[in-house]
């Protein structure tokens, strides 16, 4: 095959890939996602006018469910109108409080289970021959809301061409969304009224993105008609970039010196290098997470003998399923629980155990990120809901004020601003 033949090939694929997308969007709710893409171009033999150098651009992808049941189109005056209801009543610290406690009591049961899984993965105890491992005890707990899955509700997915824009400021992404309306079709004048009437078009970035968009949807507010204002736009973040800021977060808190007993011990333990700071490049992110799984499975696996009074995991097999979910519930509530912690701190100064706080704490909001973790990678968008007044509060605590701002926004959004065919 030419390299003409193959650009020619690569081209008439896009072309029928992008009027497939055309067709789609205009009967189908729809996602835009975006973010910056930086190219390296490497000329091998450099002239004065051909010479290697570093470029960003933007790339954007839309997402939707060809096979997804048909919904009534959305009316814009319905957001408008849901909007300046919440406008008079925001959503309070009371109710974030309220929604934080409803959300402790399907927690626990999650929390059990996953204490369950780091034994049973264990080789020592090699589940699939322990003689209860069929009993329904030992069952992951039901989601709270799971997406349908299923070949009907595979999401299809289509990349928009990229383009040498900037996102990093308001004008760039004025321009970013007019490219993107653009490669749709849908920048004609009735395809703008029927935006404007009609559409609700949810537009996901990082924090930085959506704070420019939600900056532009004010700038705005003035404007001639509903296109024009974007009131068909839903500005918001990506959770890939939340689940970050919050492994961004343990590690601040709990990085600790080679000589304690923090992150920082186990990773010079593990030869993990590169995780003393924090970076936004390479594999960062990978290796954190990675290491927040295996020294919360390692702390598990070490309170199990504590809390059974064992040498080996093996010993466990002689219990029974209802003893190993009993020592489960006691592992969760005597060694990584917000009880625990108080406990504690009400010791005198001299008494207390500091090593065993830290050990306690860290379980505790290791859960939460292992429990957001997988809510996300199998689609359990009610366990992401509940984590978000905790997110709020680590936030704020942490100092990423960013993000506060952001879950503060979606839970307001959730509870007060959008109607329900929208949240």
């Amino acid at each position: 095959m030419s390299h003409r033949w193959s650009s020619r090939a690569i081209a008439k694929i896009s072309s029928n890939e992008m009027k497939t997308a055309r067709d789609l969007i205009k009967r189908l709710p729809f996602v835009i996602a975006y973010d910056n893409v930086n190219i390296p171009f490497r000329v091998f033999s450099q002239l004065i006018d051909n010479q290697s150098h570093f470029d960003s651009g933007t790339a954007a992808t839309v997402f939707l469910q060809p096979n997804a049941p048909p919904e009534q189109p959305l009316c814009n005056r319905t957001l408008q109108e849901y909007r300046l209801a919440a406008r008079q009543q925001p959503i309070t610290l009371a109710t974030i409080i309220d929604l934080e406690t409803s959300a402790a009591s399907s927690r626990q049961p999650r929390d059990i289970h996953r204490v369950l899984r780091y034994l049973f993965q264990s080789p020592e105890f090699d589940f699939d021959t322990y003689a209860g491992h069929d009993d329904a005890i030992l069952m992951p707990p039901p989601p709270v809301h799971s997406l349908p899955s299923g070949r009907e509700f595979i999401t299809q997915q289509f990349m928009l061409g990229t383009v040498h824009m900037e996102e990093a400021s308001y004008e760039g992404n004025s321009n970013l969304i007019t490219e993107w309306l653009t490669q749709l079709g849908l920048n004609s004048t009735e395809e703008q009224l029927k935006t404007g009437l009609e559409r609700i078009i949810a537009v996901v970035g990082d924090q930085l993105t959506v704070n420019r968009l939600r900056g532009l949807f004010r700038s705005r507010a003035q404007d001639l008609n509903s296109f024009d204002r974007l009131d068909w736009m839903l500005p918001i973040f990506g959770w890939f970039h939340l689940l970050m800021a919050f492994a961004n977060s343990l590690h601040k808190q709990y990085l600790g010196s080679n000589s304690g007993r923090g992150l920082m011990h186990a990773c010079s333990l593990l030869e993990r290098k590169g995780l003393g700071t924090i970076q936004t490049r390479g594999p960062f992110h990978q290796n954190l997470h990675a290491i927040i799984h295996h020294v919360t499975e390692a702390h598990f696996r070490t309170c199990w003998k504590v809390a059974a009074q064992v040498e080996n995991l093996s010993d466990l097999r002689t219990k029974t399923p209802l003893e190993l979910y009993q020592l489960a519930e006691s592992i969760i509530m005597r060694l990584a629980s917000s009880d625990v912690v108080e406990h504690v701190d009400v010791q005198p100064e001299e008494n207390r155990d500091e090593l065993f706080r830290q050990s306690a704490m860290w379980l505790r909001d290791a859960l939460r990120y292992i429990d957001l973790d997988e809510a996300i990678r199998t689609g359990d968008v009610g366990v992401m809901e509940q984590t978000l007044p905790h997110l709020l509060f680590r936030f704020a605590g942490g100092g990423n004020f960013k993000y506060m701002i952001e879950v503060l926004e979606l839970l307001q959004c959730l509870h007060a601003e959008w109607p329900p065919a929208v949240g």
